[in-house]
């Protein structure tokens, strides 16, 4: 046992492992990041998107030293987007300090660094488990373990790929706060003052970052008010419990009070705040005097409801209509909400079978040895391991709910095989199971579709068929170009969808953004799908009324049937031809206030408030008679959308091919796809012309080669 005892290496090395499994974990987000194809090392327009977009100018404005105004015009034009009160620029700044540290001049272009940067500090997530996984076991090789596979895992790589957003920036602070709690909470811990003022600065600067922090603190009471009953009666437990509770409710007011993003919406009294002292109070006190502070926590909340409700509503409907429809979102829009129409979609859906499937295997056998002790055993009574069972159990219940929480639940899986009270062949077993685990997921992100990586069949066979229009990145960037070009920094209205990007990578200010944490902009939206989907009067009483001089069509606002569309947001199942929308697709010929300028396969520009000759339009997607139009009386239009999106997607499966032949010195059958694809969808133009230089360099005789 001695010599076990000294065959153990010191701390410094295993530290140093975990910074290393960081390092691994960065440079594997970092090379999904550069090898999408939206990635251009020269140019940056496209890249990032909706929010990311929107916070990716900024940060690109204070690190070129430029003053971010107070009320944004450009951002929401044209009453404009509050700055600090409405939007925190914290991850900004900090992006902007960084490289004006290393350079003396922001790089251009900026996405670059700003892609390195996202995935350097996500490494920290990685500490922040080591950390977590060293309270939890006091064993410094299953905490390295641990922390190596949430590293490498395919979940947490979704945080950095084509992203910059708050969630980001603010799940290190997050998951570091856990960590600092969980080794507070420890009886052997020497200072767990500092550790718990440590965990409470962490919370204190997600907060400020991040508008779902206060979601997350709601979780972390409720974690630790299950950790305060199942160490009842042990009175060093309850001591640093009340300790954590102190330090973390100490941060809220501090923050609550000092930063405005927060004091305007009355954070300080909120129930993210309240639910905290009444842990507190049931930690403190007993009787009537805790009778009388809940009552008095209770009445506060009843206060504050109608300032929460007007920041946060989307989110409660969002939460109320997932349960009252079980999850699924019913086939008839206007039986959900307006608010829980805007906000239920991308990654505030539930998580399909297949997305769950990639995602957590294989790391979901990491809980398998936690199962395996509850059911084996009386489990053993620990803070630390009960704040963390209760947020993994939390986690699981809230990814159900919201896909985008599932990196969330891929930490708290990750820890949660690591409890105190296991024999040192357990601890080795543990550490080794962990580390092949790890070793499977690295296969997985490395290459997710390879014939190795044997979770993709089984998670494809759970995919449904995508039935929704996607623009193209090439037709994104060419619209932002001739936007930069000629749009003379006009104002556009378009969906919020793609508004950030415009307001990103060209001049103009736009109507809309996709921020909803504003009633203000909820209800701007509200009116943009409404008029979108009346006739043109009405829209463009709307363009008017904001000042846009620019419209913006997405071929998607026709198009998309599906459930992730404008058209579902907007309450719209079916189309009638005095539609704005279908006109703007179909007739701009019709058009009396609005004029043609620009189009390409997924996006028109018109101009507002001009009549007269428009362009030609000569792209099939817009032409109707390809969609099997059937009027019905009434004006209905019903046209076969969901027959049309399938044609084109097969086609431009087969296009993609065939630039894969060519690229690998097959040209015959490259030009046999290029045929198969004209045959399911007609090209434009361009294509054509691809298709026709081929044919010719095949036909054209080969040069012959001098006799030897």
């Amino acid at each position: 046992m001695t010599e076990l005892k000294r065959a153990k290496l010191p701390g410094w090395v295993y530290l140093a492992l975990a910074v290393t499994a960081a390092m691994l974990s960065v440079h594997l987000h970092a090379r999904q990041c550069v090898m999408l194809p939206s990635y251009n090392p020269a140019d940056d327009t496209g890249y990032f998107q909706a929010e990311s977009a929107l916070q990716y100018r900024y940060a690109r404005m204070l690190a070129g030293g430029e003053a971010v105004p107070a009320v944004d015009i450009r951002a929401q034009y044209p009453e404009g987007l509050k700055i600090g009160h409405e939007i925190s620029l914290w991850m900004e700044q900090a992006t902007a300090f960084t490289s004006r540290a290393l350079y003396g001049a922001p790089p251009r272009p900026y996405h670059t660094f700003v892609i390195f940067w996202v995935c350097v500090f996500s490494g920290i997530s990685v500490l922040a488990c080591y950390l977590l996984g060293l309270a939890l076991t006091g064993e410094p090789p299953a905490a390295l373990t641990a922390a190596l596979l949430f590293g490498v895992c395919w979940i947490g790589s979704t945080l950095t790929t084509e992203a910059y957003g708050f969630q980001t920036f603010s799940l290190p602070f997050l998951f570091f706060a856990v960590a600092a709690l969980g080794a507070a909470l420890g009886e052997k811990c020497a200072r767990p003052g500092v550790w718990s003022a440590a965990g409470a600065a962490a919370l204190a600067a997600a907060l400020v970052s991040w508008h779902f922090t206060r979601f997350f603190l709601i979780s972390l009471w409720l974690a630790l008010a299950y950790a305060a009953w199942r160490s009842r009666g042990d009175g060093p437990a309850l001591k640093r419990l009340r300790l954590c509770v102190r330090a973390l409710l100490f941060s809220c007011a501090v923050v609550g009070l000092g930063a405005a993003v927060l004091r305007d919406t009355g954070f300080i009294v909120s129930p993210s705040v309240l639910l905290g002292c009444a842990l507190l109070a049931c930690l403190t006190l007993r009787g009537r005097r805790l009778a009388a502070i809940l009552l008095i926590l209770g009445l506060a909340a009843l206060w504050q409801a109608g300032r929460e409700s007007a920041s946060y509503a989307h989110v409660y409907a969002l939460l109320w209509d997932k349960l009252r429809f079980a999850l699924a979102k019913p086939a008839d829009p206007l039986l959900l909400s307006q608010e829980a129409r805007l906000l239920w979609m991308g990654p505030f859906n539930s998580p399909a079978a297949g997305f769950l499937v990639f995602s957590f295997l294989p790391l979901a056998f990491a809980g398998a040895p936690r199962v395996w002790r509850a059911i084996k055993g009386p489990p053993v009574k620990e803070p630390a391991g009960d704040l963390c069972d209760a947020m993994l159990l939390i986690y699981a219940a809230g990814t159900a709910l919201v896909q985008r929480l599932a990196p969330i639940l891929a930490f708290f899986l990750c820890v949660a095989a690591l409890r105190r009270g296991t024999g040192r062949s357990g601890k080795l077993r543990l550490a080794a199971g962990l580390a092949a685990l790890a070793f499977f997921e690295m296969l997985k992100t490395v290459a997710p579709q390879s014939p190795v990586n044997l979770v993709m069949p089984l998670a494809a066979s759970l995919t449904p068929a995508v039935g929704q229009p996607e623009a193209s990145v090439a037709s994104q960037r060419l619209m932002l170009e001739w936007l930069r070009r000629s749009g003379e920094a006009r104002p556009v209205a378009a969906d919020f969808g793609v508004s950030a990007a415009v307001l990103a990578y060209t001049p103009s200010p736009v109507l809309l953004h996709p921020k909803f944490e504003s009633a203000v902009i909820r209800d701007k939206t509200a009116q943009y799908l409404k008029a979108l989907y009346s006739d043109e009067d009405a829209f463009l009483a709307f363009c008017r009324k904001y000042g846009a001089k620019l419209f913006l069509h997405r071929a998607a606002d026709a198009l998309d049937e599906t459930a992730e569309g404008s058209r579902y947001m907007a309450g719209v199942r079916t189309l009638n031809e005095s539609m704005a929308a279908v006109r703007f697709h179909f007739f701009p010929e019709k058009l009396r206030h609005f004029r043609l300028l620009y189009e390409n396969n997924d996006y028109r520009i018109f101009e507002v408030g001009a009549p007269g000759a428009a362009l030609a339009a000569c792209r099939p997607v817009y032409d109707l008679a390809l969609f099997s139009p059937r009027r019905e009386e009434g004006g209905w239009l019903v046209i076969d959308s969901a027959g049309v999106v399938r044609r084109i997607n097969e086609s431009e499966q087969k296009l993609l091919l065939a630039g894969i032949y060519l690229r690998l010195g097959r040209p015959e059958k490259a030009l046999s796809l290029y045929e198969e694809a004209f045959l399911i969808w007609p090209p434009d133009g361009n294509l054509k012309q691809d298709r026709d230089r081929l044919r010719t360099a095949l036909k054209a005789p080969k040069p012959r080669r001098d006799a030897r």
